[in-house]
């Protein structure tokens, strides 16, 4: 198998060569035989092994073995099979300790690449790749370099004056910006640092008003950073907002009918989870009146969407 397959075939850079990369040209019958025959067998495709290529990983993990004797575990456990840009990003990812650094954009679809997921580390408008998986397998967020360019080199582009139009690019971005700011808030908070998070929280409002791009879910954690802060009004206002919105999404969804109303139910979902999300802050922090008021809309919700 060693001869085939080399002496670490599930390592990343073994898989790479040995797996993907690896053509039978010159390779004796015999060990093209065996070559297929193991490749079928971890695959769980026995029947297949005669086949030139099969298309499939041939484990649910890879490891990048690390010069300092660590090593970096890779995950594949939910794809069904790599892209050319799958296996560009793991070729890259063998070369991760050669010193230049390796970065995500933050609005890639990071369910199409879960194997990055627990090394990615927050550093702005991009991930920055690790070598060290975080708690929660969920990445990280390195708060002081993200607070430096949140507060002292990003650009908002003038839309605090309230007379520019954001048509749908702009408003992507904008959301983009809402994320990072939501992380940073999050970390900060939970780091202790209610100070800074609330410097955050006074820029997000000043240089992303809701009147340009509406709030999110991700506003939330300025209602956080408010109510934590004794910022209670503030963060009713930001709350209230969001929940007005929802009950407007949400009944007007409700008069969809047919197929587009079927058509609609993940936009109707991510409403009602945003709503939930937002009760669930009015409650921690005590806040009845809202509570009180938004509960009928809620309940009603929730009962026509199960």
């Amino acid at each position: 198998m060693a001869r085939v397959l080399g002496e670490k075939p599930f390592e990343l850079s073994g898989i790479l060569k040995h797996w993907v990369f690896c053509h039978e040209n010159g390779m004796s019958d015999e060990d093209i035989r065996l070559r297929r025959y193991i490749k079928a067998l971890v695959c769980g495709r026995e029947d297949e092994w005669e086949k030139e290529d099969i298309r499939c990983i041939p484990s649910d993990s890879a490891v990048i073995t690390l010069s300092g004797g660590g090593s970096m575990p890779l995950s594949f456990k939910g794809k069904d099979g790599m892209t050319k840009s799958d296996l560009l990003l793991l070729q890259m990812l063998t070369h991760i300790e050669s010193g230049r650094p390796l970065y995500v954009p933050i609005m890639s679809n990071l369910d199409e690449i879960p194997y990055i997921r627990p090394y990615l580390s927050l550093e702005g408008l991009l991930y920055r790749i690790v070598s060290t998986t975080t708690e929660g397998g969920n990445g990280c967020v390195d708060s002081e370099r993200v607070f430096d360019n949140v507060m002292h080199r990003f650009s908002y582009g003038g839309l605090s004056s309230g007379n520019v139009y954001a048509d749908y690019d702009v408003r992507k971005m904008v959301t983009g910006h809402y994320h990072v700011l939501s992380r940073l808030t999050d970390a900060l908070l939970n780091e202790g640092r209610d100070d800074r998070a609330l410097e955050v929280t006074r820029l997000w409002l000043r240089e992303l008003p809701s009147g340009v791009v509406p709030y999110d879910e991700s506003s939330l954690s300025m209602a956080e950073c408010l109510y934590r802060t004794g910022n209670a009004d503030e963060g009713d206002a930001i709350v209230e907002n969001l929940l007005t919105r929802s009950v407007e999404w949400i009944r007007w969804i409700a008069t969809i009918r047919g197929e587009r109303h079927r058509g609609s139910r993940m936009t109707e979902y991510r409403w009602l989870l945003a709503m939930d999300n937002a009760m669930k802050v009015l409650q921690r922090h005590g806040r009845t009146e809202l509570l009180t008021r938004f509960y009928n809309d809620y309940n009603a919700a929730l009962t026509r969407y199960e």
